[in-house]
């Protein structure tokens, strides 16, 4: 009255007093003659209990890890930066040098004691640029080093400066290569020493330098190698009991497959021995089931008329929908 069929879902045949033709295909089970002993032994019995299957398949990880890389060793250079600039203005200062005196005070040496105080400039001002390139080369010792003879020889360099050349440590004396001793000669000496000092030890630390930062990015790098490894282990210890879980969690749906296709030959052969309206249910059965092989030999129509007389017993229309076997149709579609 509301418009529903009876579909039995083996074989698509949809139940019809009238002998429908809607069939959406062909018996999945072997026919099951109501004759046949195998179908006379359901003859009065409950139907068959369907197995069960609660058990939910294992999840597999999130993810699968590649085995990490061996780490490859570091290699780090250090620049060391050129001196040459810095030691080309000390050892022009050295030479550069004036007449300081009331004997021999003239207009040359103010010429002279310009120059001398225009190339302490450039010498500081190359040894700031020496210093900052050492400094950004890590080679801290090194620029440490001259910076501390840079302050000592500007010390001198006003001490001298504030006095007489005549009244202190020899300014004004010529050396044997006939340059007057002036604070600024003197302060350019000093750096010449320190600059040729530093330059004969940098590579020495350069090296330091070197070999430290590629003990400590290898140390990382191994770190991270031995992180990565221990994450990778995890990953496949995870991976190993989840395939030993889906092997076992397989093994058991396969065998309730197994189950499950009996369950549905022997719920056939249950639903053809009980298919009689009869209240034993025996002869009609029998009757009913030798004129037609369920699916198999009759027609479609006849088919649908059996099943239309099956579903006269209310326990096997009841049975048959909670069990699957049976399904509901409404404008051509199950519900």
């Amino acid at each position: 009255a509301q418009g529903y069929s009876v579909m039995r879902t083996s074989d698509g045949v949809i139940a019809s007093s009238a002998g429908s033709n809607n069939t959406a295909g062909t018996p999945a089970n072997s026919p099951a003659n109501a004759s046949d002993p195998e179908v006379q032994k359901w003859v009065g019995k409950p139907a068959p209990t369907p197995p069960t299957f609660n058990e939910a398949a294992p999840i597999a990880p999130s993810q699968k890890l590649n085995a990490p890389n061996q780490p490859t060793s570091s290699n780090y250079d250090v620049i060391i930066p050129s001196f040459d600039n810095a030691i080309s203005c000390a050892t022009q200062g050295t030479h550069i040098s004036y007449n300081y005196g009331k004997s021999d005070y003239s207009m040359m040496g103010d010429v002279n004691k310009y120059q001398a105080q225009q190339n302490k400039a450039s010498i500081d001002s190359s040894l700031t640029e020496l210093i900052q390139k050492l400094n950004e080369n890590e080679l801290t010792n090194t620029a440490n080093t001259l910076s501390a003879a840079q302050a000592s020889a500007q010390k001198t360099y006003k001490q001298a400066s504030a006095s007489s050349f005549m009244n202190m440590g020899g300014y004004g004396n010529k050396d044997i290569m006939g340059v007057v001793k002036t604070p600024e000669n003197e302060y350019a000496t000093n750096i010449l020493n320190a600059l040729t000092r530093a330059q004969g030890t940098v590579s020495n630390e350069a090296e330091s330098v070197k070999n430290a930062k590629i003990n400590e990015a290898n140390s990382q790098r191994y770190a991270q190698y031995q992180a990565d490894l221990e994450a990778y282990n995890q990953n496949q210890q995870e991976w190993n009991t989840y395939n030993t879980k889906k092997a076992e969690y397989d093994q058991k749906y396969q065998a309730y497959q197994v189950q499950l296709n009996q369950y549905n030959i022997d719920y056939t052969n249950w639903a053809t021995a009980n298919s009689s309206s009869d209240a034993n249910g025996t002869q009609n059965a029998q009757a009913s089931g030798s004129a037609n092989n369920v699916g198999s030999t009759g027609t479609n129509a006849s088919s649908a008329q059996e099943l239309a007389e099956q579903l006269k017993n209310s326990q096997f229309l009841i049975q048959g929908l909670l069990s699957g076997y049976l399904a509901l149709v409404k404008d051509g579609q199950q519900v």
